[in-house]
């Protein structure tokens, strides 16, 4: 599963104003999101639409501010500064500290990755991975992205939605994705199934091979949901046995956030 290609329009002209200036450099840096994390030079041009001599100077300006730096290979990716800013997010910072050590219990107990999620658009947004080999099937790692809905993280935030977002979501996706070519009632019923149990699951949906199981985790105020997840191979990960686990670890989690919601055992 590859992560999403976003290719900005091109500049029809040049705005050199502050707020100009300010949407150029905007560009160059949110390119690097749903990528590897580099760039060259003609994908940055392709991604953001600036001509090549802008783009040029802007990433030396960047680079010189210590927002980028260069690899070893000659492409471009974002330098530590931006590691340290998206660090200090504040809500997602306390969901991630707070998630961490239960999601370490579950990778202790399986043996197999643990995801945290939240929501971004059509996308889960992955905050935390804990497991996994170096060259493993499973294409996940932290600040990279999945299409929401084939993921059990995704389904399992989508379901609590409200039901219009839900079928705002749900026709965002059909629009955005016209090849899955589904009906759009279609998804309902495995989402209220989700939203009775409070579990979700995905076998192979998103990558060959790999199955997956969630659950919800509630955020404090209206800042919706994020999610855990345990996520292994088909052949000997068992699901079924891990989802009151999951289940447990998110409710724990919810609570942690000062949030009471009552679960369901799956």
């Amino acid at each position: 599963m590859q992560e999403h290609d976003d290719v900005r329009p091109a500049v029809a002209s040049m705005d050199t104003s502050a707020s100009g200036v300010t949407e150029r450099v905007a560009r160059l840096l949110l390119a690097f999101l749903g990528t590897e994390g580099h760039l060259t030079l003609p994908e940055l041009m392709r991604r953001t639409g600036l001509p090549k001599s802008t783009t040029y100077r802007m990433v030396n300006d960047l680079i010189e501010y210590g927002l980028l730096e260069r690899t070893a290979g000659g492409s471009v990716m974002p330098a530590m500064s931006m590691f340290e800013l998206g660090l200090l997010t504040g809500r997602f910072r306390h969901l991630r500290e707070g998630a961490a050590p239960v999601m370490q219990q579950l990778y202790d107990e399986f043996r197999q990755v643990v995801h945290l999620g939240v929501l971004t658009g059509i996308d889960v947004l992955y905050l935390l991975k804990i497991g996994g080999r170096p060259g493993s099937v499973l294409p996940t790692r932290d600040g990279g992205r999945m299409p929401a809905y084939l993921t059990g993280l995704g389904k399992a935030m989508i379901a609590f939605m409200p039901d219009p977002e839900i079928g705002t979501f749900i026709g965002t996706v059909l629009t955005e994705v016209p090849e899955i070519g589904c009906d759009p009632s279609a998804p309902w019923g495995e989402l209220r199934k989700i939203q009775k149990y409070g579990i979700a699951f995905d076998s192979e949906e998103a990558v060959r091979g790999i199955n997956c199981v969630a659950a919800p985790i509630f955020l404090p105020g209206t800042h919706g949901t994020a999610a855990v997840s345990v996520t292994g191979p088909i052949r000997s990960f068992d699901l079924r046995r891990a989802a009151n686990s999951v289940a447990l670890a998110a409710a724990t989690v919810t609570r942690a956030l000062g949030v009471r919601r009552t679960y369901n055992c799956p």
